[in-house]
């Protein structure tokens, strides 16, 4: 979880996790059979390619608003306490979000070392390569 982590439930994070997590895995079991091994790998993989994205997303948000409250903090004279105040609380809040999404990717991470047999890895961009493989389409065509 973040620095701060904040809860509105009873429930412990690890029993939540574990919640969320069988969950999960109940969702993507319900596509029985061989024939369909390859949808459960995909749908394991899109979930923890969905939940890193969110994360990813509400990290930078944190990042920005983090650096908007810092500019508060340089002239004192100039701070408005109102706005100071709805900043730190909007930050609470995306302190909860993330704690939320950091509960689902660790679940989403479970799933698909369960499903695929080995750990979620981010994928890498690949740039080059997709001018490489437009050279060679190219070439091909020729």
């Amino acid at each position: 979880m973040s620095k701060t982590h904040h809860r509105d439930s009873a429930i412990e994070p690890a029993q939540l996790r574990r919640n969320m997590t069988e969950a999960k895995l109940a969702a993507i079991l319900l596509h029985e059979g061989d024939a369909l091994k390859y949808v459960r790998m995909n749908e394991a993989r899109d979930n923890c390619y969905a939940s890193h994205n969110s994360l990813q997303f509400k990290q930078k948000q944190m990042d920005d608003l983090l650096d908007e409250i810092s500019t508060y903090t340089k002239d004192e004279a100039k701070v408005n306490e109102i706005t100071l105040e709805k900043k730190l609380d909007f930050y609470g809040k995306l302190e909860v979000e993330y704690d939320a999404y950091l509960l689902r990717h660790e679940a989403d991470l479970a799933v698909h070392d369960q499903i695929v047999g080995e750990k979620w890895r981010p994928p890498v961009k690949r740039a080059a390569q997709k001018s490489d493989a437009l050279k060679r389409a190219k070439a091909l065509l020729k």
